[in-house]
């Protein structure tokens, strides 16, 4: 993400303030504070994407010692893994809690982000379509 800030940065003369950036992304590595610190003083109007599975990635499922295929993200191998509760509930209050932190975090930037949950049509089109009634709500009928 961060090298794709970097890219539009360097061809802001064709991307003027006030352009919409959507930013998709799964953000479980977030952008650091100065790449968002830095897009923002663009000006540009950065709408942060996060297309994150519901179970996996959002939460954890409650597993306890079941075997269940891993993909490694770096290499792409797929070994079976074991997990305890205890090493599930773990995962589970992690993932959430990045969550909610990205989600703070973005609207204290003055950022408000997009979550797409489901690969479902209507799904993405309801979650963008919140965002943008409450966009107009916020900024008003005139903007």
């Amino acid at each position: 993400m961060s090298l794709a800030l970097a890219h539009l940065a360097e061809h802001r003369r064709s991307l003027p303030s006030g352009s919409f950036v959507f930013l998709f992304s799964d953000f479980v590595e977030a952008p650091s504070e100065d790449d968002w610190l830095r897009a923002i003083e663009h000006r540009w109007d950065i709408v942060p994407v996060v297309i994150q599975d519901p179970v996996w990635e959002q939460t954890f499922p409650y597993v306890d010692n079941i075997a269940f295929p891993f993909a490694d993200p770096r290499t792409g191998r797929v070994t079976h893994i074991r997990m305890s509760a205890e090493e599930a509930n773990a995962r589970r209050e992690h993932n959430e809690h990045r969550l909610r932190a990205l989600f703070k975090h973005l609207r204290m930037l003055g950022v408000e982000p997009i979550l797409v949950s489901s690969a479902d049509p209507q799904q993405i089109l309801l979650a963008f379509s919140g965002w943008t009634e409450q966009r107009i709500a916020q900024r008003g009928a005139g903007w």
